[in-house]
């Protein structure tokens, strides 16, 4: 039996919302579960152990292991740069020596979204780097230089850790033996670096760079370091 223009047209009208509320559900599903694993990836990448060796690097969500090569150098970084690309508020970070260039973009990126960016460096290991430095706190970036009164590094400060998005209840936190500097250094060492977004952890990490913080700014304010700082042509 053969449907009338009536039932056809009757069917047509309730089988065309029929197809869009389907099409909408399930558009809205897929979104869900992007959003569900998109958080789910951010939550493992900032609760995991990673481990470099010359050739791989073990532990970086959502693969255990990595192979290094020469065409694909830039994924040792990208640990690092996931936990940069990924603030929303702040960036406190204390290294002894700092020059990738990928990271330093990186954090400048971040400051251009509205993210506040501080850096602790040890004095003598980027003295020779005052243009880049300049460029930094140009851009924004705000910079504590430890200083030691003398030349012969025997007190330094040789921290390597990052506190970001610290708001009192929560945030994120990595802490490792790499010093950020030229890609052959991460290349010929064995290194670590933890990530983690256990609150007791960062608000201790946080405590200590805010300490920190306050001493050598305060000590970067005197007659001494200014002249150092001047001398080596950074900008004070």
């Amino acid at each position: 039996m053969s449907l009338t223009n009536y039932e056809t047209a009757f069917t047509a009208i309730l089988f065309v919302p029929c197809v869009y509320m389907f099409k909408k559900l399930y558009s809205t599903y897929k979104s869900l579960k992007q959003q569900y694993e998109d958080e789910e990836l951010f939550y493992q990448r900032h609760n995991c152990v990673v481990m470099y060796s010359k050739t791989h690097i073990t532990g970086w969500p959502p693969e255990y292991k990595m192979s290094i090569s020469t065409k694909n150098l830039d994924k040792f970084l990208d640990p690092y740069l996931y936990f940069i690309n990924t603030s929303k508020h702040s960036i406190d970070l204390a290294v002894m020596t700092f020059s990738l260039k990928p990271l330093m973009e990186a954090l400048q990126s971040a400051l251009t979204r509205g993210v506040k960016v501080r850096l602790i460096v040890n004095y003598l290991s980027v003295k020779n780097q005052a243009k880049q430095y300049n460029e930094l706190m140009k851009s924004g970036i705000k910079v504590a230089f430890y200083i030691e009164k003398t030349t012969s590094l025997s007190n330094i400060m040789h921290c390597k850790y990052s506190v970001k998005d610290y708001d009192g209840s929560k945030g994120f936190l990595f802490m490792g033996s790499m010093n950020l500097t030229g890609m052959s250094t991460i290349l010929n060492n064995y290194e670590d670096v933890t990530f983690t977004s256990n609150i007791y952890l960062v608000e201790t990490f946080h405590k200590s760079f805010q300490d920190s913080w306050n001493m050598i700014m305060e000590d970067n304010e005197n007659f001494y370091n200014k002249t150092v700082l001047a001398d080596s042509g950074f900008s004070v």
